[in-house]
């Protein structure tokens, strides 16, 4: 999926392997990049992990979102 599938590539490349990604607070992204890199070349099967940094991810955006709306209301 991750290897040939533009949209899930695009996906990672706009959560997790983004410079300003609030999971960069807790993962380096250079770890982060190495996982991303041995999954697409084959090296390791980090799929379930990649979801799970991608879920975290989009649950930080989500959240602070809501939160920012919230205050400003």
């Amino acid at each position: 999926w991750l290897r040939s599938d533009y949209a899930w590539i695009e996906l990672t490349e706009q959560t997790i392997l983004d410079p300003k990604a609030h999971i960069l607070k807790y993962v380096e992204l250079s770890k982060i990049q190495k996982l991303v890199q041995d999954h697409k070349s084959g090296i390791k099967n980090n799929m379930r992990l990649i979801i799970r940094l991608i879920s975290t991810e989009l649950f930080f955006q989500e959240t602070i979102n809501y939160f920012k709306i919230r205050s400003n209301a």
